[in-house]
């Protein structure tokens, strides 16, 4: 669940996706819209240089809310993302897609505990996320 008030996050470890190229220091601040929708800012900084992207995520209707559909604009719109985990105390989520082939793990703080990190990558190995790329 996103409350209404945003909820920033440390990206800890990704998935190189070619908006990641480069991306160092990257944050992602969600806010619950009106219409349910998530508006979605990433920012980073590439060669010291501040970078910003808008998203939007649709949330598909389930009983999870658990699949969303990424657009960056009138244009471009990627597949369903998934939340694969959810802290229950929001500290810290999971987000893949349904290959298995990308997938985020993102926190409140610009850290997660170390153990915690080998846990969550356990867990996604044994979901079948390709965690070598």
């Amino acid at each position: 669940m996103i409350s209404k008030s945003s909820w920033d996050n440390g990206v800890i470890a990704f998935t190189l996706t070619f908006v990641d190229e480069g991306a160092e220091d990257g944050v992602k601040t969600y806010r619950l819209r009106e219409d349910g929708n998530i508006d979605i800012d990433y920012t980073f900084s590439i060669n010291e240089e501040l970078e910003s992207h808008r998203q939007t995520g649709i949330v598909q209707p389930d009983q999870s809310n658990a699949k969303w559909r990424l657009k960056y604009n009138w244009l471009l719109s990627f597949d369903y993302y998934l939340i694969v985990e959810l802290d229950p105390e929001y500290h810290y989520t999971v987000i893949g897609v349904p290959s298995r082939s990308f997938v985020w793990i993102m926190s409140r703080k610009k850290k997660m505990d170390e153990v915690l990190l080998k846990e969550i990558f356990t867990r996604l190995k044994e979901k079948g996320y390709d965690l070598e790329k």
